[in-house]
């Protein structure tokens, strides 16, 4: 049995190729007609085969696609990458394997495989649920591969600190207790839990709130609460600054609330009865060396 292979040159054009394979021996010889059909060669086809194809995080989260692009033709392809039916406010970029360049396209060889990692970034508003979109990769032979991925987005809390009618000022007199109303508002996609008041105050001052403790905030509802500071009995008037600080759930957020402090009233009687005494002290004196 006699076996023959031929190397068919990369330039070749489809069509009919005839030949003529000889055999000769000491007393005989024999010729073997050939013909081979080079046909056309094949398109490309792709694959886009996924790691996993739904990602679970919050909006804050980055989600990181794996997916495997095959290309299965004989000849090597020029691909392009884009993320069809992205949501409003997400974002896609797309890197090869590990590399931390960003591409939008890339050569694929023959039989070759390629790990495309596609990075999506939600926006910072979006709300709980499934997002979908489509990871599409056009070949310049003609060829398209689609595959879904979707990234499943769990709520986030998100609160503020201000003052009633987003006001963050007012005053106290020193020693004496003021109230002052805050609103802490939640503006995130999912209830924030577990929320409790603090406050940083200046040496000497005291600061406590009505509730410290706040019930459960839904999305774009916000809670009342009631800062009651009291400054130092020695605070001298002038303006001081007092951390506001609402935290609970795995997020914090504060706010500076300033506060111009006065004389106290107390203060001011001591200081009238210390003039009062002076003056009749000083007519006193007036009158007892005047009669001599």
């Amino acid at each position: 049995m006699l076996f023959r292979s031929f190397n068919i040159p990369a330039g070749a054009k489809p069509g009919e190729y005839k030949f003529t394979i000889d055999a000769e021996g000491e007393d005989a010889k024999s010729s073997l007609p050939v013909t081979v059909n080079l046909a056309e060669p094949l398109a490309a086809k792709l694959t886009a085969t996924p790691k996993f194809p739904v990602l679970k995080g919050s909006p804050k989260s980055n989600f990181d696609f794996n997916v495997a692009v095959k290309n299965e033709a004989s000849a090597d392809a020029t691909v392009q990458l884009r993320a069809d039916g992205l949501p409003a406010g997400f974002t896609a970029t797309f890197k090869e394997g590990y590399n931390t360049q960003e591409i939008t396209s890339l050569v694929i060889k023959a039989n070759e495989s390629k790990d495309i990692t596609i990075a999506v970034k939600p926006s910072p508003r979006a709300g709980a649920g499934q997002s979908s979109f489509t990871f599409t990769v056009a070949s310049d032979k003609a060829a398209t591969v689609e595959t879904k991925l979707t990234a499943d987005i769990s709520g986030q809390p998100t609160i503020t600190v201000a003052g009633q009618d987003e006001r963050l000022s007012g005053e106290a007199a020193a020693g004496e207790k003021k109230t002052f109303p805050l609103v802490v508002r939640n503006t995130g996609t999912a209830p924030a839990r577990g929320i409790s008041m603090n406050a940083t105050p200046p040496s000497g001052w005291t600061v406590t709130f009505e509730p410290k403790d706040l019930p459960d905030i839904a999305p774009n509802e916000d809670a009342k609460v009631n800062a009651i500071v009291t400054p130092g009995g020695k605070a001298v008037a002038g303006d001081y600054v007092v951390s506001m600080r609402a935290s609970g759930d795995g997020i914090s957020e504060s706010a500076n609330y300033r506060v111009a402090v006065t004389t106290s009233t107390l203060f001011g009687l001591y200081g009238l009865g210390f003039i009062a005494v002076a003056l009749l002290v000083l007519f006193g004196a007036v009158g007892r060396f005047g009669r001599r």
